[in-house]
């Protein structure tokens, strides 16, 4: 009776370990199942460039849509993102997260492509730091991406609290900003207007403007169909079908090969009837009526200014 009795109990002790473990299994399963995470990849499948130094450039994902990948002078940049949800105010690698910023060199027949561990190349610099935000940067010559960063123990990124740091992308390593960089100069270098010209006037029937760094398309009718009578639809054409099929609304400005005075040349040409070289630009007074010849993008901002300033009220 006691040899049955013993064995009874470690039969009983047996199943007690294995509902025990069968519920420890469950509940991490449960737990490692509850774990969600969001993606905010930006992938690049096509990369197609206009302009007749292929000054301007897209990038498109596998549906042939823009991805919002934004070039330096020499690379289009775009991002592999995967981040745990989270309740707190931090954005420092958790368990599954992964950031990598993914760089297009657009010198090469290929766009060869290099991938940064952002994360593993942040925490080398400073393990104290932690990434929120990048912007691609031409400074003086290089081509950067200045990735917005904060202290782990004050993660709040307003109030003046965040930075910037560089990626060198041919040193392949992080550094401080660049001596003498402004950033909000240098966000607003690319804003360019055309008002009260001519060539505001051709630029119109394509709902098309310069927005830092970009050349935008905006604000039509996807029924409208866009007139086929310039320079632009031959020379560009399938840069306009993409815009006409809602795939795109950007086209961006490699930075470095492109200034005011260079985008206003290539817009006169652009805008012009096909067969003419380029528009001959004047300003009109809406006024007075009077008409100045414009020849260079200075001259337009120098006319603009005045108007301006003589018509405060």
């Amino acid at each position: 009776m006691k040899w049955i009795k013993h064995k009874w109990v470690i039969s009983t002790l047996l199943l007690i370990s294995i509902f025990s473990a069968v519920l420890l299994y469950n509940h991490l399963t449960v737990q490692k199942d509850e774990v969600k995470y969001d993606d905010f990849s930006t992938k690049v499948d096509k990369i197609l460039l206009f302009g007749d130094k292929q000054q301007y450039v897209v990038g498109l994902n596998k549906e042939g849509r823009g991805t919002g990948a934004e070039p330096t002078q020499n690379y289009l940049v775009s991002q592999e993102r995967r981040m745990q949800e989270r309740l707190a105010n931090n954005n420092h690698q958790l368990e599954g997260d992964y950031w990598y910023l993914i760089l297009h060199d657009l010198r090469t027949k290929d766009f060869k492509k290099q991938k940064i561990d952002l994360y593993k190349e942040l925490y080398r610099y400073d393990y104290q730091l932690q990434p929120w935000g990048y912007d691609p940067v031409y400074y003086n010559g290089k081509d950067y991406v200045a990735v917005q960063v904060t202290h782990k123990e004050a993660p709040d990124t307003q109030n003046g609290r965040s930075r910037y740091l560089f990626w060198d992308i041919e040193a392949e390593k992080f550094q401080e900003a660049p001596q003498g960089f402004d950033a909000k100069a240098y966000i607003e270098e690319m804003g360019m207007g055309f008002m009260y010209t001519n060539l505001n006037d051709a630029m119109t029937p394509y709902h098309s403007a310069i927005i830092s760094w970009t050349l935008s398309f905006s604000g039509f009718d996807t029924k409208e169909k866009f007139p086929k009578t310039s320079n632009l639809y031959q020379e560009c054409s399938d840069m306009l079908d993409l815009v006409q099929e809602e795939k795109i609304s950007m086209v961006y400005l490699r930075k470095g090969q492109n200034t005011k005075e260079s985008v206003f040349e290539d817009f006169r040409h652009w805008f012009a009837p096909i067969g003419q070289d380029k528009i001959d630009v004047v300003a009109t007074n809406p006024k007075t009526g009077e008409q100045t010849p414009i020849n260079s993008y200075q001259e337009m901002e120098d006319w603009t200014r005045r108007y301006l300033e003589e018509n405060k009220d």
